[in-house]
């Protein structure tokens, strides 16, 4: 079993033997380093490692951003720049709901190995601002393959960017409060 380490100041954790001298982190000499015993099993700690959940997490709120700046930009140019940013917005429109499913996916999942359930107040609204995000991505990818104009489209994604965009805002903050979170065992 690895010995393990804590920065006393930054709370990284890392492997005894492979310190030289400063924390790699915030570089704070050695001496600010103490002891450090996982709390979770070896199997929990593996599952939460692959960093699923932040990793999807990632593409629905790019894919909001994206959406809403292809679709001003689509709205302020003509031509070429115009009909690439409609599609662009549309296409990312279309497979929104995708993204947000599996990232929503892997958010139950983390929660049920981070804290053996997801009935905790912060999971909750997690999965209720979720929900609302996912019923947006599925409005837009309505009107991204079923509109039959290009500007109503565009107008339409701008407008259900920008309402997602304080849901993604939203669910990153309670995320970070919770990364370093683990029910131990």
């Amino acid at each position: 079993m690895k010995e393990l380490i804590r920065c006393k100041s930054c709370g990284y954790i890392m492997e005894k033997g492979k310190v030289h001298g400063v924390c790699p982190a915030c570089g704070v000499p050695e001496k600010m380093f103490e002891p450090y015993v996982e709390k979770i099993s070896a199997s929990r700690k593996f599952i939460l490692s692959l960093d699923a959940h932040p990793i999807l997490v990632h593409f629905p709120i790019s894919f909001t951003v994206t959406i809403l700046c292809c679709s001003v930009a689509a709205l302020l140019f003509t031509g070429r720049i115009h009909s690439n940013c409609t599609t662009v917005a549309s296409m990312l429109g279309i497979v929104s709901p995708l993204v947000t499913a599996l990232a929503f996916a892997a958010g139950y999942m983390d929660g049920k190995v981070r804290f053996r359930r997801v009935s905790t107040p912060l999971l909750k609204s997690k999965i209720l601002w979720g929900a609302v995000l996912f019923a947006l991505g599925c409005a837009q990818s309505a009107i991204a393959l079923a509109s039959r104009s290009e500007a109503a489209t565009v107008w339409v994604l701008a407008g259900l960017s920008l309402v997602s965009m304080p849901c993604v805002q939203y669910l990153a903050i309670i995320g970070v409060g919770i990364k370093d979170s683990k029910f131990p065992g």
